[in-house]
């Protein structure tokens, strides 16, 4: 049978598209599998954490995590006696020394709050956390007005130890360490202040599994960590309900003549200390209404102390702080 010219021509083209097909499935296979741009643009979320870690990292305005060492790190006592000399070796302290750990601020940044946790699992098996916060608290003294967090709690580069009991700041004064001793009535004093804290030391304290763990951690107007709102929440009410409590007495308890009148605010103080004890039953915004009482029961000793005059430059150097919105709002004021 004789081939035509037509099939000579239909032949060839068949076998053009075969050899085009079999020379584009290695391109066609490149940039399914993502080279050059096109890899960068596939990269897996792994890939992209990574990435975005590292260049958080490297940051100017990421600031660096504190350093925690832990009571089973093979330095921590000798690290221990260089902050607080012969602390390592006092016999109340080894109750506490395996819930404690060192913590030094490396950032460049002052940080003025910290929430830490510690995690442990009973003999029994059943699981227990106990998380608190630390912070500068508020101070009507003379010389150190303050409100709940205004100063910093570490500045960069200083050292602290940290126990579900207390928060001991390593300063030093020209060299010299901290001379502290746990005595028996400063032992008694925290046993008592946080009844949960050692009832937890008690219940795990001889846990092999215990566990430290920093929740976060607060800069100026800024929280980092694991869980920054459960850190900024108590943070924020503690500090706006001292606030709202110096502005309440301000603005009820002044007399005609402009000044604080005496009979007046101490009224107002009893009224309000036992109306937000009160409200903080209930378990809603219990930090901001004991804020709100305990600052109340503060300006009734600095009352006693100082004098009606005194107490009216207190509240106006309070009131004048302001309030924060760290990490969102307080509740109304009552």
């Amino acid at each position: 049978m004789a081939i035509t010219r037509r099939q000579v021509i239909f032949g060839g083209i068949v076998a053009a598209l075969a050899a085009l097909k079999d020379s584009t499935a290695p391109l066609a296979k490149r940039l399914l599998s993502g080279s050059g741009s096109a890899r960068q643009a596939a990269a897996s979320p792994q890939q992209s954490a990574a990435t975005q870690a590292a260049s958080q990292q490297t940051s100017p305005t990421q600031p660096a995590q504190p350093s925690l060492m832990y009571s089973q790190d093979q330095n921590f006592d000798s690290r221990l006696d260089t902050l607080f000399p012969g602390l390592s070796q006092d016999k109340r302290f080894a109750k506490l020394r395996p819930f404690s750990a060192i913590l030094v601020n490396t950032a460049t940044h002052p940080i003025y709050g910290y929430g830490l946790r510690w995690r442990a699992t009973s003999k029994s098996g059943v699981k227990e956390s106990y998380h608190r916060n630390f912070f500068r608290n508020s101070s009507l003294r003379l010389r150190k007005r303050q409100v709940t967090g205004q100063v910093p709690l570490l500045a960069p580069g200083e050292a602290a130890v940290i126990t579900p009991l207390f928060f001991w700041r390593a300063t030093t004064d020209a060299g010299t360490p901290s001379q502290i001793k746990l005595t028996k009535g400063l032992w008694l004093k925290y046993k008592s202040v946080d009844v949960r804290a050692h009832g937890f030391i008690v219940r795990h304290a001889k846990t092999s599994d215990l566990k430290i763990s920093m929740d976060a951690r607060i800069y100026a107007a800024k929280v980092r960590g694991k869980r920054p709102k459960l850190v900024a929440t108590v943070y924020r009410n503690r500090r706006n309900g001292e606030h709202d409590q110096a502005f309440s007495f301000l603005t009820h308890c002044i007399g005609n003549d402009g000044a604080l009148d005496q009979e007046l605010l101490q009224a107002k103080i009893a009224s309000a200390t036992a109306y937000f004890r009160e409200l903080a039953q209930s378990g809603q915004h219990r930090p901001y209404y004991l804020a709100r009482a305990r600052f109340a029961q503060q300006v009734k000793r600095c009352l006693a102390v100082y004098g009606i005059a005194q107490v009216q430059q207190v509240l106006e150097t309070v009131n004048g702080v302001g309030q924060t919105t760290l990490y969102g709002t307080n509740p109304k004021q009552a």
